[in-house]
């Protein structure tokens, strides 16, 4: 099939892809009308990548930036923003609990925020999930709910678990605003908004729906999209599409506000660890503190003694400020023993206290206690999604094993070199001590006395320190996020439905579909319908197509119709039958078909009342002997071809005159026994040798090709030989058969006429034609 084809299917067919396209475009015009509009909301946060902070860079002295800001994952924290946890806070904190919805244009609209009623539950009284509860408001402050045939769940919201079911629940029950309704499935209490009234509500008809917070949860983890728009960037876009823009801004903003505060308490909780260890230290120090003042005190009382000499003092300051620096390694002391029990107790605490918090100053230790309380974080953070079969928890336990033993293998050899420095210290204290000894003893006395209260003075003034630090710290802590776009609605349309985008699509399958089942039934058909058909099967002429003639009485178009589109096809038919036939002096036209119905009888009868009009002396034989039916009326059926072949009758008795001048006609007769054997009897030889010289144009009406053989035994006597086919009726296969045989025959001469056309494309611009 060439272009010319397809637009000649197009045309054809048009009015039928215009009824399409009519009918696509309503159905796209319905369908803008009553769907629900859908809005796109998103927000845009920023993480604060710490990744390129350390605490081994000795800068900072404040523990939040050496230990508290952690290296941040980005998928991580996705997976953290979406978790369930954040979204049912975020649900409890709407209290979407309940749904609210206006009935309108035959839909639920969502009314978050604009329903003008407000439906409390009482969670400790069980509550039916699930169906939508109508409302219908009165002015007088009644209301009526009515529950038609839906599936409901009976549900306890402080326990978490389901009661019962309710199938095909229905049931009708009024009510009064501000009055509690209950029943042994709910309880609930409806209030009317401070600024609506019920006077606002009418003709308005409302609705509600409770839902779980499981529910709920599932429902917009589905709906909630997250994305990185920039892989070497740390934004998130978070968005979602709904049908109030309202509530979704409030959910993707809620979100990210308990976000922000889950990370913050995660980080005051580090904090607020380091606090608690410091504190502990402060109760102990300050207990041996008061102990040793009092001492002091009550020796310097008793004695009575107000000063000591220069060198006394120059004793006493050096072995002070060894005292110092050795509390300082016993600090460090305490911290190496605090990491050797976290690692022998196999403790999986998130957050650990930092070595630079209690003064350790160790680069490699603090960057190894960094990636141990990240790891930590990451695992922790996986199993608090339920995540516990995910592979990146196992390589996150070797992690944090391999960690731990590096950070052991560290401890020892800092332990070491700690208890060698505390030795050495103890020793130089010693030595002043020994010096201090030669003075007088009360002086001796005082000395002993003196430095142990200043060991502990310095060790408590060292806590007092990082006990300000680690506060300073706490105070000035923010989430590690910060909010670049708060949640608003994307563009100044809904994302659906999308008129234009859904009149185009309806218009180009308004056009494609019927266009495409008619290409498709095109290809597949097996019956002729163009001359393109014909001339895709055999080389032979086309020289006619005849319109399609819708008169059942008379045959004869010359008669019924004489102006008629179909006479004037059969006015150009005779004419490119005598191009066909120019040269032959007396014209013998067979014309035949392949099976019968195709319009054989019908195109001889007006082929010979063609000739017969002009003046040409024309007769026409039925030479289909199985067939006693014939297209004239008013003929004689009672003798015929049959009895003058048998010889019963003579050749003059057969010949019958017909209403139409110039036009013969032989009947085919009684149908006989053996049509064959008389068709081939020497009588036919002198029927057509009389005829010849009796008639100009001999027109035979023979039987079909495809079920009988009998037009061949006369197909011979023919001048040309017309095979008559049927738009929509013949066979393509069976005319590809028929001219086969006869091409196989050595039969020429062999002309087509296309029958019943009905194509304004075929019929030079008659148009289609109507029944």
């Amino acid at each position: 099939m060439n272009i010319q084809d397809i637009f000649k299917l197009f045309f054809k067919n048009i009015w039928i892809v215009i009824s399409c396209i009519i009918v696509a475009l309503g159905i796209a015009y319905f369908y803008n009308w009553y769907s629900i509009p859908t809005f796109k909301v998103s927000a845009t946060l920023l993480l604060k990548d710490n990744s390129g902070s350390s605490s081994s860079s000795g800068e900072s002295r404040y523990i939040n930036s050496e230990l508290l800001s952690r290296s941040q994952n980005i998928q991580n924290e996705l997976e953290i923003i979406k978790s369930f946890p954040n979204i049912s806070q975020t649900v409890r904190n709407l209290n979407l609990e309940v749904s609210y919805y206006e009935y309108k244009n035959y839909q639920y609209y969502n009314a978050y925020n604009e329903s003008p009623f407000k439906v409390f539950i009482f969670k400790e009284h069980p509550q039916l999930v699930g169906p939508v509860f109508d409302v219908i408001l009165n002015s007088d402050g009644s209301y009526a709910l009515k529950v038609e045939k839906q599936d409901a769940m009976v549900y306890n919201y402080n326990t978490g678990h389901k009661i019962g079911e309710r199938k095909d629940l229905e049931f009708s029950i009024n009510g009064n605003v501000g009055q509690v309704v209950e029943t042994d499935d709910f309880k609930i209490l409806v209030t009317i908004n401070e600024n609506d009234s019920l006077l606002s509500s009418d003709n308005r008809r409302f609705a509600f729906k409770l839902s779980t917070i499981k529910q709920l949860v599932s429902h917009y983890e589905q709906k909630l999209e997250f994305n990185i728009p920039d892989r070497l960037g740390t934004f998130i876009e978070i968005s979602m599409k709904t049908n109030s823009v309202q509530l979704g801004e409030d959910i993707i903003n809620e979100l990210i506000q308990v976000y922000s505060e889950s990370n913050l308490e995660k980080k005051n909780h580090l904090a607020n660890m380091t606090l608690e260890y410091i504190d502990e230290q402060l109760d102990e120090v300050s207990a041996s503190l008061n102990l040793t003042e009092n001492n002091l005190q009550k020796f310097m009382s008793q004695n009575k003694l107000m000063n000591i000499d220069e060198q006394s003092t120059r004793l006493a300051q050096q072995r002070l400020d060894l005292q110092n620096q050795l509390a300082e390694l016993m600090t460090q002391k305490r911290y190496y023993d605090y990491i050797k029990e976290y690692n022998s107790d196999n403790s999986d605490d998130t957050q650990i206290v930092p070595p630079s918090a209690m003064g350790v100053q160790d680069p490699l230790l603090n960057n190894l206690i960094e990636e141990l309380s990240t790891a930590q974080t990451q695992k922790d953070n996986l199993i608090q999604n339920n995540q516990q079969r995910n592979p990146i928890v196992n390589r996150l336990d070797i992690q944090i094993k391999n960690l731990k033993n590096t950070v052991s293998e560290n401890i020892a050899a800092a332990a070491r070199s700690n208890e060698i420095s505390i030795n050495e210290m103890q020793s130089r204290i010693e030595r002043i001590e020994r010096e201090m000894s030669e003075l007088p003893e009360t002086q001796m006395q005082m000395g002993g006395i003196q430095r142990n209260y200043n060991l502990n003075n310095s060790i408590y003034n060292y806590l007092l320190e990082k006990q300000a630090e680690a506060k300073i710290t706490k105070a000035s802590n923010l989430p590690d996020n910060e909010v670049i776009e708060p949640a608003h609605m994307v563009g100044l349309s809904p994302v659906s439905p999308k008129n234009m985008m859904n009149y185009l699509i309806a218009l180009f399958l308004g056009f494609t579909f019927p266009f495409s089942i008619l290409l498709f039934k095109s290809f597949l058909k097996s019956t002729i319908t163009t001359q393109e058909d014909i001339e895709n099967i055999t080389n032979a002429i086309v020289v006619g197509k005849v319109f399609h003639f819708s008169e059942r009485k008379e045959k004869n178009v010359f008669v019924s119709s004489p102006n008629d589109k179909t006479a004037e096809t059969f006015r150009t038919l005779r004419t490119n039958l005598n191009f066909a036939m120019n040269g032959s002096s007396h014209k013998t036209i067979l014309v035949t078909s392949c099976l019968s119905g195709e319009g054989k009888s019908f195109n001889a009868l007006n082929i010979a009342a063609s000739y017969a009009q002009m003046g040409k002396k024309t007769i026409l034989l039925d030479f289909d002997l199985r067939n006693s039916h014939s297209v004239i009326k008013k003929v004689d059926k009672t003798t015929g071809l049959s009895l003058f072949l048998n010889e019963e009758v003579a050749l003059n008795e057969i010949i019958q005159k017909t209403e139409f001048k110039n036009l013969d006609f032989i009947h085919s007769g009684p149908v006989p026994p053996n049509p064959l054997d008389l068709m081939e009897k020497e009588m036919v030889v002198n029927l057509f040798d009389f005829l010849r010289k009796n008639y100009e144009y001999i027109i035979l009406d023979s039987p079909p090709l495809a079920q009988v053989s009998d037009a061949l035994a006369i197909i011979r006597y023919s001048n040309l030989n017309l095979i008559v086919t049927r738009y929509n009726v013949t066979k393509k296969k069976l005319l590809r058969l028929v001219l086969s045989e006869l091409k196989n025959k050595d039969i020429n001469n062999v002309y087509i006429v296309l029958n019943d056309n009905k194509l304004v494309s075929e019929q030079m611009g008659y148009g289609y034609y109507k029944k």
